[in-house]
């Protein structure tokens, strides 16, 4: 561990590289359009370079949302294939319905792992313009992301959340590529806590996807969360997710 983090810290005279790169890259306007600064630049250097990533590919799939490193669900399927050589993955199911993914490795048995347009539809997902769009691409996104953190976490490095997951704004193109325009919603999430009954609406499932991350919920804990979230009181939504995340399950 100490390896690693020693090699992510750049010397003197690399770190003056970096900051001229990081520049000329931000200036040449040919970043991704999320990455605004040569600051921002650095950073996504900084993470590609402790995750042994090149820079140019790092600033393509790594993206830092609200100070949390994120990657992009194709990244996360290359580094589990390159770091896990006993990796085996294969999509069982793969199309607008859902998107399903049965994994191994030799420490664990096969397990399947999945997010369909039903699991999506209720988390106030389908609502959104990629989703309608793009169901087969966002669904695939989940799943792996999902798969990815359950099975490989070590292949992570700890960066085991897509940017689309935990608030960052993107949007697909037409060949399935999921694209990140911004690290944060163009209009801010919020949900007012002395309200009652949590509200079925975009803002409030984006505010239960983040209670859940605090509380660091697995895949079935969050669908539980999901399941029981419309009607209940704000207050309560969250002491749920407490219990659940310290093994009380309801």
């Amino acid at each position: 561990m100490n390896q690693l983090v020693q090699s992510s810290i750049p010397a003197a005279s690399e770190w003056e590289y970096m900051k001229d790169q990081a520049k000329t890259l931000v200036a040449s306007g040919l970043l991704p359009r999320a990455i605004r600064t040569p600051e921002a630049a650095i950073v996504i250097m900084l993470k590609g370079k402790e995750l042994g990533i090149p820079a140019m590919h790092a600033f393509s799939h790594i993206h830092v949302i609200e100070g949390k490193p994120t990657m992009s669900a194709e990244l996360m399927l290359t580094m589990i294939l390159s770091k896990c050589p006993d990796a085996r993955v294969q999509y069982v199911q793969n199309d607008g319905e859902a998107c399903l993914i049965e994994a191994s490795r030799k420490a664990m048995g096969k397990t399947i792992f999945g997010f369909s347009k039903s699991d999506a539809a209720g988390a106030g997902l389908m609502q959104k313009d990629n989703w309608k769009k793009y169901t087969r691409a966002m669904l695939r996104a989940r799943a792996t992301s999902e798969m990815a953190r359950s099975m490989f976490p070590d292949a992570l490095c700890g960066v085991s959340y897509t940017p689309e997951e935990i608030g960052g704004e993107v949007e697909v193109t037409e060949s399935g590529e999921i694209i990140v325009i911004a690290e944060k919603p163009s209009e801010p999430i919020q949900i007012d806590p002395m309200k009652k009954i949590f509200p079925d609406n975009a803002a409030a499932w984006a505010w239960l996807e983040k209670r859940m991350d605090l509380y660091r919920l697995s895949g079935d804990c969050r669908y539980q969360l999901r399941d029981r979230a419309v009607g209940m009181s704000v207050g309560e939504l969250d002491q749920l997710a407490k219990k659940i995340s310290e093994g009380h399950h309801p």
